[in-house]
């Protein structure tokens, strides 16, 4: 009766949430961090992508606890290999609970930020997923019968997205209007989800998301196609599998591509007599992956290869950031320049303070020194004291000299005071990498060091993030007025929401698991539980890149706790 009932809970947090789509209501207080974050009209906010999936985790984690309330024996469980991820996992939920107790917002850290909601309450649903399944997922019947429920509804978001990226998207309809707006489509309009053409992104938030959770239902499928022992269910995993992979490449996640090749990179090595041996199985599904690869890519007329084979998409930057001191500012760039302001006039310094001389031509000002002709000042043509800094010919910066002080205008058009913003110099001319992931890394970086036991708080990002850096996100998106409501890195946003020592934590459990999977599995060559490791692994990689989610880390925290399972078994498991 404990597994049945728990079964319930594995497939509500793991297999239905992810598919949930429909429109929440939240009322928005005046001057709320909220109403930056997602569709508003007149105080009130609509989120129809994150907010039921938390409620179905939720619901799923209360059902897993009920079902193992008083029928586990700790002391017979917490031995072997598994006690030391029951002493990590205990320790993590202590470090989460703290986190929330000392949150700069305790009330946006209890369900989260809107359009995310990964606060308190759904960290705490991850816990009880992974620490219940640590004994629940040791059953193989469950195991069985939570992994097929798993394949059956992912398969469902697969056609999903697979339709997005051949044109027909069911999210566009207008019966999904009705659902996405909660049934009110006047107040909110003919509300329409999509990210473009050739995307595949499903019912999931983003489609870096689609790439995250494909990656593991990818490894997974594999493993339950290459143990496939009848005919028939060979061919339906191989379908699976297929269906999996072009939603991988669909979705343009160059962090589920590179998780992809460091998985099968992975495989190569530690299965090659697996390979020998199951080498028609291979080499099928090795050609139905390159068929569906080349008829997707003409399809989308080359524009999947364009996006997935460039992986450091990103120019390098030459300016790097600003800093102001009264009637100086100081741009700091591969030419770093020092600019003077007084009542009459500018004067220009090179980086050892040497004063560079200056051309002016119809409101153009244009420095006259080798390494700063990219430089120029463009004066306003009725504003006195009001200048375009530009570089280049892809950014520009607005400032104003006003009563001996140097201002910028921000994104609402209104005059404010050029803000001191920390950020790592490693990183200096690479912000735009990466889709400017590494813009976003080396201003955050900074602030997890202002808290750096207890951490912000869960899903503080949006508040905690130098929102004011105009100078960073002009340079970085070319939009200064664009929110950073993620830090597109699932480790730095564990440091930054609940402190450095649950990072740390975090650490030290997957190294535990790949450690015990390279001394248990791999050695024994058990095809299936190595596929496991490989989708825990490949969404290692992704981590580097992506940040967590409601739709995508349950999944994630269930296959952990499967991993360990059966590196806990004995015998080779087949299922």
């Amino acid at each position: 009766m404990k597994y049945k009932f728990g079964n319930l809970g594995y497939v509500l947090a793991t297999a239905v949430a992810p598919l949930i789509i429909f429109g929440k209501k939240i009322t928005v207080e005046a001057g709320s961090i909220r109403g930056f974050t997602a569709i508003t009209d007149k105080g009130v906010q609509i989120d129809f992508l994150s907010y039921y999936k938390l409620v179905a985790l939720i619901i799923g984690a209360i059902i897993l606890l009920l079902s193992v309330a008083g029928k586990i024996d700790l002391k017979k469980e917490c031995t072997g290999i598994k006690s030391k991820y029951y002493i990590m996992g205990s320790v993590l939920l202590s470090l989460i609970f703290l986190s929330f107790i000392f949150s700069m917002d305790r009330e946006i850290s209890l369900l989260g930020i809107s359009g995310r909601f990964e606060g308190f309450l759904a960290e705490i649903s991850y816990m009880v997923i992974f620490l219940t399944g640590l004994s629940f997922l040791k059953n193989r019947n469950s195991r069985e019968k939570i992994l097929k429920i798993i394949i059956g509804f992912s398969g469902v978001m697969f056609l999903i997205g697979i339709f997005q990226f051949f044109g027909f998207n069911i999210l566009e309809t207008d019966f999904m209007s009705n659902v996405m707006t909660g049934f009110d489509v006047e107040k909110f309009g003919g509300l329409k989800y999509s990210f473009g053409k050739y995307a595949s992104y499903g019912t999931l938030s983003n489609p870096n998301y689609m790439g995250s959770y494909s990656i593991m239902l990818f490894f997974l499928g594999m493993g339950l196609y290459m143990s496939s022992k009848e005919r028939m269910k060979t061919i339906f995993f191989l379908g699976y599998t297929g269906l999996a992979f072009a939603n991988l490449i669909g979705c343009h996640s160059r962090a589920g591509f590179l998780g992809f090749q460091g998985g099968v990179i992975l495989f190569i090595i530690s299965m090659n007599r697996e390979i020998q041996i199951n080498w028609k199985k291979i080499l099928v599904l090795s050609l139905v992956c390159i068929l569906i690869w080349s008829g997707m890519d003409i399809f989308s007329q080359k524009a999947l290869g364009k996006k997935l084979g460039n992986i450091s998409k990103g120019v390098k930057t030459e300016v790097y950031g600003i800093e102001a001191d009264g009637n100086q500012v100081r741009i700091d760039g591969v030419s770093s320049l020092k600019i003077k302001g007084s009542s009459e006039g500018l004067e220009f310094y090179d980086e050892i303070d040497r004063k560079i001389p200056v051309t002016e031509k119809d409101r153009f000002i244009t420095l006259d020194k080798p390494g700063y002709e990219k430089y120029y000042l463009k004066r306003h043509k009725s504003i006195k004291d009001f200048y375009l800094l530009g570089s280049g010919e892809n950014f520009n910066y607005q400032l104003y000299f006003i009563e001996g002080k140097f201002y910028t205008i921000d994104h609402m058009d209104k005059i404010t005071e050029i803000p001191a913003v920390k950020r790592i110099k490693f990183f200096d001319g690479y912000e735009k990498k990466g889709s400017s992931r590494i813009y976003i890394w080396s201003r955050t970086i900074p602030k997890i060091f202002e808290k750096p036991i207890f951490g912000h708080g869960q899903d503080t990002f949006p508040l905690v993030f130098p929102q004011n850096d105009f100078f960073g996100k002009k340079l970085s998106f070319g939009n200064k007025g664009i929110l950073v409501d993620k830090s597109h890195n699932y480790f730095i946003q564990i440091a930054l929401n609940n402190g450095i020592p649950a990072l740390v934590l975090v650490g030290f459990l997957f190294l535990s698991y790949f450690y015990d999977s390279l001394k248990k599995i791999i050695l024994k060559k058990d095809v299936f539980s190595i596929c496991i490791f490989l989708s825990i692994f490949s969404y290692f990689i992704t981590c580097f890149f992506n940040d967590s989610v409601v739709s995508v880390a349950p999944l994630f925290w269930t296959l952990l706790a499967i991993g360990i399972s059966l590196n806990e078994e004995s015998e080779k498991t087949e299922i």
